[in-house]
């Protein structure tokens, strides 16, 4: 209701200050919509209504400002406010009054000047609000607006601007104490050019749609539905955020424009030195979304460029890039849960922005997504993801995903974290199938990204799952991670496979520490095709994994199999301790192709125990192919006999492969023509050829670091130490010839005492057996230490290895009573032949 109509009901008693008392008095629905203030004397604002329609004019001008002031300031439902234009830049209205302004009908300015509306007591845009500005707009509850020259226009403390000629804003003063107003946005805002909202609290249940760039600057910022509400933030440019805290919920989104995707456009959420404290993500429909449309367009080029300088700041203007529709997020937590997301993706040409986001504490992925990918039909890149955070958890069907459904490439997956937890969560970067986002399975041809994971520590567990898939002729991605610990547990798995034609990537490990991986299907996969039916004729990829401790228990899996018709791909283990119990396997296995490569070098021990697998073998499905080579190299290869742990190349139709393997001792494992129920060493085939094994045991090299024995004969007085020898440098005795000492200390010395194996008195039955003998150039070897066996015999070695001769031993028949029994050895090369 305005001054007019009051007027003509013939209330006319109230005059000066004493009707504007009065006006603030009456209840809210007979209150005046809109009344100037009078501070700016003889250019005070006029109002003229015609209708639903109150136009204002007048004002203060000073060189291309146009000033209003107003006691109150509202919209009513169903009505107008029309802003009269005479050739200026900039329209600012304020606020003096105690109440705030309620929008609920359309607010309108003429021509292409930028508005800014202040009012410390808050706005309210009802949900019949709506503008009409082909400029920019600025609604703020800051009490003042500076300009470059010092001079303000507050709505605290209202004067007369002074000088004839003002220079652009420089932004908003919120003051050391943020004004406790709030802008709330039921309605639907669109503005030709930028669209800012600057409060101490912003909510936006309704819809804001900026013809370039969209800022919201609060404490807290929060996009919710209420009802069937938009809850939309959207811009054409960029859309920033500086706040304390932001919640999106209940569908809430912040969108850079599907149609309209300028060179520079992006999200951008904090800055490095002003971060987030909270991001909150959260429920279906809900999150941040760019999507790069097949056509682009900055949007119109009426207005001001930059209304308010101060709310870009060059460190927001340097985070921006000109690739378009980047999303960019600085934050002490990022929480995505309840189906929310993070998505970038492209529908043309233009590559798809980059998803990134620097995290001082906790990223948590609940039943949420971070996804970045090529939608179908288009030929445009996917772009990154990178996270950096302090620790990452995955969960609930969380996933973080990079795909391509296009002939572009799927982007690539960075992740930094002191710890990466996946409990049923996903980390995966594909090409069509599975990886999809969002979108319908169809043919593609890119390629899936990289996935690279830096940590101290990675969890994987309850189904959860880091992944490079190809379900299409494009070929899949690496996976690359270095860590200090790594556990896959509970189904939890590491995969790089193709089901298709595309060649699956490979996977490199390395852990400082340790690897486990506990139960059945956990494990590592490089493989082609999961199933027979898949029929994939992609070539497996590679496992290369490099720790301090390998441990698979409980089923677990190492595997590059084919169980379609591509080559099955290599393992790659090095480790100072690689341990195998409760049907643990390594497995390079083939349907009907050639056998992988097994290589394991572990410097300490090769542990098997109880069914645990080692297998290269082909023709796992009574086809053809030749078993694959394994290459074990390690201090020493132990099993236990009965416990069936076996090392296997075998074939069907193919020839066996080759074992070669090289150690200090193997105990437990025997080699066998064909697999026992006992723990084998097997090369064989059901219809080709064997293969080989070569069983390498390392001893004395007696061509390298003999100990040199003197020639002459010593002074025997200056042999023998008259202390022990302790820290003494009298650390070894040497005596030429036939004598030696008596078994008996109580005994003299006997100079024709030669050295005798211990043997049980008239023992008969030894069977000895030697070998081609050793070369009569032989020379006599120092005994340096001794070992026992499992089976209680001691064996005398010598520090120098690589022996290339025979050996000598001599074996008790069972019936034997002597235990333990001694032997003296030196190489030993056993060569299984086929």
């Amino acid at each position: 209701m305005d001054i007019d109509r009051w007027s003509q009901r013939g209330i006319g008693i109230w005059l000066g200050g004493g009707l504007l008392v009065l006006l603030q008095t009456l209840p809210q629905p007979c209150r005046a919509q809109i009344v100037p203030d009078g501070t700016l004397g003889s250019q005070a604002s006029t109002l003229t209504v015609s209708g639903p329609i109150e136009t204002v004019q007048g004002g203060l001008q000073r060189g291309n400002h146009l000033f209003h002031s107003f006691l109150n300031f509202n919209v009513g439902a169903g009505r107008s406010v029309v802003f009269r234009n005479p050739g200026v830049t900039n329209i600012l209205a304020r606020v003096t009054g105690t109440q705030p302004s309620a929008i609920n009908g359309l607010l309108q300015i003429e021509g292409n000047a930028n508005f800014f509306l202040i009012n410390p007591n808050g706005i309210t845009f009802g949900t019949g609000a709506r503008l009409e500005i082909a400029g920019s707009f600025v609604a703020a509850t800051a009490p003042a607006i500076p300009f470059s020259d010092g001079s303000l226009f507050s709505a605290t403390s209202p004067t007369v601007p002074n000088v004839l000629t003002i220079a652009v804003p420089l932004g908003l003063q919120l003051g050391a104490a943020p004004s406790q107003g709030a802008i709330v946005n039921q309605g639907v805002l669109r503005t030709g050019q930028d669209l800012t909202l600057v409060a101490d609290r912003v909510e936006v249940p309704g819809s804001l749609q900026a013809g370039r760039n969209l800022t919201l600057v609060a404490n807290t910022v929060q996009v919710s539905r209420r009802n069937q509400s938009a809850a939309l933030a959207q811009a054409q440019g960029n859309l920033l955020v500086q706040s304390q805290v932001l919640n999106l919920s209940g569908g809430g989104q912040l969108r850079i424009a599907d149609a309209l995707v300028g060179q520079d456009s992006a999200i951008l959420l904090g800055t490095p030195d002003r971060p987030i404290q909270q991001i909150t993500i959260s429920g279906p429909g809900s999150g941040l979304f760019t999507n790069i449309s097949p056509t682009s367009s900055s949007g119109s080029n009426s207005g001001s460029s930059n209304p308010l300088n101060n709310i870009s700041s060059n460190q927001t203007s340097n985070l921006l890039s000109n690739q378009g529709g980047d999303i960019k997020i600085f934050t002490d937590a990022l929480s995505v849960v309840n189906q929310g997301q993070i998505n970038a993706s492209t529908r043309g040409a233009r590559n798809a922005g980059t998803i990134l986001a620097r995290v001082k504490g906790a990223i948590q992925l609940e039943n949420g997504t971070i996804a970045n990918g090529v939608e179908a039909n288009a030929s445009g890149n996917g772009g990154l993801i990178d996270l950096t955070a302090d620790t990452l958890t995955v969960k609930q069907r969380g996933q973080i995903r990079s795909g391509t459904v296009g002939t572009g490439d799927a982007g690539d997956i960075r992740i930094q974290a002191q710890t990466v937890a996946l409990q049923d969560g996903r980390i995966a970067s594909g090409s069509g199938g599975r990886d999809l986002i969002g979108l319908p399975q169809t043919r593609s041809f890119g390629a899936g990204g990289n996935l690279s994971l830096t940590t101290d520590s990675l969890i994987v567990t309850d189904d959860g799952i880091l992944s490079a898939t190809t379900f299409t002729n494009g070929a899949g991605g690496d996976i690359n991670i270095t860590a200090a610990t790594v556990a896959l547990m509970n189904r939890g798995q590491i995969a790089a496979t193709t089901e298709s034609t595309g060649d699956a990537g490979s996977i490199t490990l390395n852990a400082r520490d340790r690897v486990t991986i506990s139960g059945a299907p956990s494990g590592i996969f490089a493989n082609t095709g999961f199933t027979a039916k898949t029929q994939a004729t992609g070539q497996g990829g590679s496992i290369r994994v490099t720790t301090g401790d390998l441990l698979l228990d409980n089923r677990a899996r190492i595997t590059v199999d084919s169980q379609g018709l591509g080559q099955g791909g290599d393992i790659q283990l090095v480790a100072h301790r690689v341990t195998l119990r409760d049907q643990a396997t390594i497995f390079a296995e083939t349907a009907s192709t050639q056998g992988g490569n097994i290589t394991i070098k572990a410097q300490d021990f090769l542990l098997l125990r109880r069914n645990s697998l080692i297998s290269a073998s082909a023709g796992t499905a009574q086809a053809g192919g030749d078993g694959g080579n394994i290459q074990i190299r390690s201090g020493f290869v132990v099993g236990l006999l009965a416990e069936n742990s076996d090392i296997i190349a075998n074939a069907f139709r193919g020839d066996g492969g080759q074992i070669a393997i090289t150690t200090q001792g193997l105990f437990g494992l025997q080699f066998q023509p064909q697999g026992t129920p006992l723990s084998d060493i097997t090369a064989s085939s059901q219809f080709g050829n064997s293969g080989s094994v070569l069983i390498t045991t390392l001893n004395v090299d007696p061509n390298r670091g003999l100990v040199a024995l003197p020639s002459e004969i010593a002074d025997s007085t200056q042999q023998i130490a008259q202390t022990c020898s302790g820290q003494q440098l009298q650390n070894r005795f040497v005596i030429l010839g036939r004598g030696g000492l008596s078994p008996d200390r109580s005994e003299v010395l006997n100079q024709t005492l030669v050295w005798t194996d211990p043997a049980m008195a008239h023992q008969s039955g030894l069977n000895l057996q030697k070998t081609e003998g050793v070369s009569e150039r032989s020379k006599i070897v120092e005994i340096t230490g001794w070992t026992q066996r499992s089976d209680g015999s001691i064996v005398l070695v010598a520090d120098t290895i690589e022996l290339e001769t025979d050996y000598l031993t001599a074996t008790l028949p069972s019936a034997a009573r002597l235990s333990p029994s001694i032997s003296a050895c030196s190489h030993r090369q056993t060569p299984q032949n086929r």
